[in-house]
């Protein structure tokens, strides 16, 4: 036969079957390295952790010596590094203490800066209405004893109506 003929031609079924094959040890690899990318960053926090919990010991006995009160450390629970065990106990009798697992959050959300100025600006506004009044009022006091000096007196604002920042 020819060199340019190919003896046994692979057949549709041969190729499906190498495809299939593989994309799952394409997979089976992408999720080898992702699980490793995890475990290190489980050692990295669990090292991490043994730092801390060193440094805030040495704290804490420094502490003692001048009478502060230590800082209590969270444990972690053996086999899950990023829970916590947190235990509730009460003040009243006859209440067991309650044993429950914490998972500290990632990520806060942080509060819009519309809503954190809007109750300032509230504020401004009400204090401005109610110190326009005032000055207003001294104004026409003071009016009146210059009246009484001959001096000129001070030509008072006011508002356009419903605008109280807005002067004739």
């Amino acid at each position: 036969y020819n060199k340019m003929d190919i003896p046994n031609p692979p057949t549709s079924k041969c190729i499906t079957y190498w495809k299939r094959k593989v994309k799952s040890e394409y997979m089976r690899l992408r999720q080898l390295k992702r699980l490793q990318a995890n475990m290190g960053a489980k050692a990295l926090y669990v090292a991490n952790f043994a730092k801390v919990q060193e440094k805030t010991q040495i704290l804490n006995e420094e502490w003692k010596k001048l009478r502060v009160q230590p800082v209590q450390s969270m444990k972690p629970v053996s086999g899950h590094p990023f829970l916590k065990k947190c235990t509730i106990e009460s003040g009243f009798p006859g209440f067991s203490s309650q044993h429950m697992l914490m998972r500290s959050l990632n990520t806060v959300a942080l509060v819009p800066i519309m809503y954190s100025w809007s109750p300032l600006q509230q504020n401004f506004m009400a204090l401005y209405v109610a110190n326009f009044a005032k000055v207003q009022e001294k104004t026409q006091i003071l009016n009146e004893e210059w009246k009484k000096l001959r001096v000129q007196p001070v030509q008072s604002m006011k508002p356009v109506s419903g605008h109280p920042f807005l002067k004739k």
